[in-house]
């Protein structure tokens, strides 16, 4: 019994270890089989990913091997490269895909190295030919090349636009700035900084405002405001300060940019520097109203202010006195010490007048409301109206300057300075601006006459005498010297910049007086005009200047010239003078092309009809044509296309101070760009020093002429 029952505990024993053993097994199984489910899963997940990635049809997939044979594309591959079907696409080799076959060489070299690449970019090539930009992820395993392809052509030309147009914005002629919506700026481009002085750094985060001068008026930022800010672009023109303090105006269009929900997130600021457009206007319309070079007002204004005095004071018995004041022998200080020298003088008299009329207004109770009107009429004259004057005032006021300026020394100029003053009385000479003006003419002739250096009071007894006198005596100077043959041609070289030589020359009229003294233009053309001498002073001058440039050619040195002859304005148009040109041009063996006219804009428009004519049909022969004088008249500039002119003389009174005048050099740069855009070349007159030429020179100024080139001589 005692065997059996410990044969039994053995046998439970062992089967206890074997349930024991049969529980961890089972243990064991289930979470082997639970294994194998998470791995069935994984799979499928994995399987059900690359599924995913392959059939994408954004994202090319292929296989390929490494001689380049295509083992298997997805739709959106062969779609990517215009294939009808990925079979079709798998007919051919991968080479063929490829823009430069030393990209793929590259790609699999490092392939090989690594085993994979991601982010190589390459440029391919579709079915059609056309070009696609792809980035390509790859792996090699063994032989086999297994990558994805994603086409990103057109993000590569949205880049190549924005480096575009930021190339285009560094380099723009034009201001570029960009704020943000809340007008602060961001950005500036290189000429932004160049025109305003300001370096990017010291910009960037300042409003367009805070530019804006002390006292301008925020009403225009105002309605800017309002406009952009309902997105919408404004135009206008914006006046800012520079770095330096000095403002400058710019046309400008700011555009508002908005995001993809319609939202404005920033400005765009475009402009065009227009200052010197801006001065250019503003010195055109002070010329309108006063001198270039006194400041004081000129004739027309002056005279227009007479005018407003004289209609107020008739009802009211007011008296007044005009002055005309001349400085003595000025054509020959021109002459002999030069314009710039003659345009200090003139500066220097103009102070002094006013500055003399300026203290005895303040000594005078009547005149303090209003005072006197001091104006520069033209060349060496001035003027001074003085209301509310005794004859006996007037007369002291004259003296006073008289006596002011001969006590004056002026640098610039040895001789002794004179003026002579003529006076009329207001109401007792004449009652209008026109009768004052001709009794003061009349006085200050008288005053000359005289010995100058002197005061006159009209007089009517001799007013007459002293006039018909004076002009009958040049009249007859003039009639002998036509009849004698003492008029003559003085000729002054007129350099070209571009060639560095003297080719041109003008022809400017002199006479030669009984005694053997050469007489000046200024001394007899008035006259010869008034008595309709001046047709024969012009026909003797072009035949003897046609007889020159004839002469020209039978030099030795065989070098061209050419010559510029002054027609006077009454004589262009003229029949008989045209008849006459023509005639001379066969008679003499002038080159015609070599022959220019010269005419000024404000005597030949008295007859424009008649001067188109002229011009036309001398410019048909190959006669060329100058405006003399140009500026001066200030509507020259609508006139230019009309008269179909060859060459413009910029006025000396533009060119003589052009260093020292910002006002000059602005006009001066007008006149040269709008010539040049019309094909027509330029000449600027009285140049006396270097600093004068350089600068025309770097303006592109053609031709230049005066004391510094050359003082007109007999010969050539």
């Amino acid at each position: 019994m005692k065997g059996e029952k410990k044969t039994t505990g053995n046998l439970i024993e062992r089967l206890k270890e074997e349930l024991a053993k049969t529980k961890k097994r089972v243990r064991e199984l289930e979470a082997s089989e639970a294994e194998q489910r998470g791995a069935v899963e994984a799979l499928k997940q994995s399987e059900k990913n690359y599924r995913d990635i392959v059939s994408n049809e954004v994202v090319g997939v292929y296989q390929s091997n490494l001689k380049g044979d295509i083992l298997y594309v997805n739709e959106a591959l062969a779609k990517m490269f215009e294939f009808d079907s990925p079979q079709e696409m798998m007919s051919g080799s991968v080479l063929e895909r490829y823009r430069d076959p030393g990209q793929r060489a590259d790609l699999l070299e490092t392939l090989k190295k690594r085993g994979s690449t991601s982010g190589y970019e390459l440029e391919a090539i579709t079915k059609t030919g056309s070009k696609k930009n792809v980035l390509v992820s790859a792996t090699l395993e063994g032989e086999t090349l297994s990558g994805i392809v994603v086409d990103i052509t057109e993000r590569k030309a949205h880049e190549l636009e924005i480096k575009k147009l930021s190339t285009a914005i560094e380099h723009s002629v034009n201001m570029i700035s960009i704020t943000d919506a809340g007008g602060v700026i961001e950005y500036v481009n290189p000429v932004f900084e160049s025109a305003t002085g300001y370096p990017k750094g010291s910009i960037i985060g300042r409003t367009f405002q805070s530019f804006s001068p002390e006292g301008e008026s925020t009403e225009a930022y105002e309605e800017l405001r309002r406009t952009v800010l309902s997105g919408k672009p404004w135009r206008g023109t914006l006046k800012s300060k520079k770095k330096d303090g000095q403002d400058y105006w710019a046309e400008t269009e700011i555009i508002p940019i908005k995001n993809e929900k319609g939202e404005i997130i920033n400005f765009l600021f475009v402009q065009d520097d227009i200052t010197e457009k801006i001065q250019s206007e503003e010195r055109i319309k002070y010329l309108a109203t006063f001198d270039g070079i006194t400041n004081l007002v000129n004739r027309t204004r002056f005279i227009e202010m007479m005018d407003s005095w004289l209609s107020y004071a008739g009802a009211r018995g007011h008296t007044g006195a005009l002055l005309i004041i001349d400085i003595d022998d000025f054509k020959t200080i021109n002459d002999t010490s030069g314009h710039i020298a003659g345009d200090s003088l003139l500066q220097s008299a103009a102070r002094h007048i006013k500055n003399t009329i300026r203290y005895l207004d303040e000594l005078n109770k009547e005149t303090k409301e209003k005072g006197s009107i001091i104006a520069r009429l033209g060349s060496d004259e001035f003027a001074v109206f003085m209301p509310r004057r005794t004859e006996k005032e007037a007369v002291e006021a004259a003296e006073e300057i008289r006596k002011t300026i001969e006590a004056f020394h002026f640098q610039e100029i040895p001789s002794q300075i004179t003026v002579s003053i003529g006076l009329s009385l207001y109401p007792i000479h004449g009652d209008t601006t026109s009768e004052l003006l001709k009794k003061s003419d009349a006085a200050t002739f008288r005053a000359k006459e005289l010995g100058r250096n002197k005061c006159h009071l009209f007089r009517p007894e001799d007013r007459d005498l002293e006039v018909m006198n004076l002009k009958l005596q040049v009249k007859g100077l003039i009639l002998s010297a036509l009849k004698e043959g003492k008029f003559t041609p003085w000729f002054q070289p007129i350099l070209g910049l571009k060639s560095d030589k003297v080719n041109h020359f003008e022809a400017l009229v002199r006479m030669q007086a009984s005694d053997g003294r050469i007489l000046l233009p200024g001394t007899f053309i008035d006259v010869a005009e008034r008595y309709g001498l001046i047709g024969a002073i012009d026909r003797v001058m072009i035949e003897k200047t046609m007889m020159c440039q004839a002469e020209t050619k039978k030099r030795v040195d065989n070098v061209p010239r050419s010559f510029s002859m002054n027609v006077s304005g009454r004589n262009v148009g003229d029949e008989d003078l045209l008849k006459f040109i023509k005639s001379q041009i066969k008679k003499t063996g002038a080159d015609a092309d070599r022959l220019i006219f010269e005419i000024t804009e404000t005597e030949a428009v008295e007859n424009l009809d008649d001067a188109l004519m002229f011009i036309e049909e001398l410019k048909a022969m190959g006669c060329h044509f100058a405006l003399d004088d140009f500026g001066v008249g200030l509507s020259s500039f609508t006139h230019l296309k009309q008269m179909k002119v060859d060459y413009i003389k910029i006025d000396g009174s533009f060119i003589r101070r052009l260093q020292h005048n910002l006002d000059d050099q602005l006009f001066v740069k007008a006149m040269i760009e709008v010539a040049r855009g019309m094909g027509i070349k330029t000449i600027a007159e009285f140049v006396e020093n270097v600093e004068v030429m350089n600068i025309l020179k770097e303006y592109g100024v053609d031709f230049v002429q005066g004391y510094l080139i050359g003082k007109p001589a007999p010969e050539f």
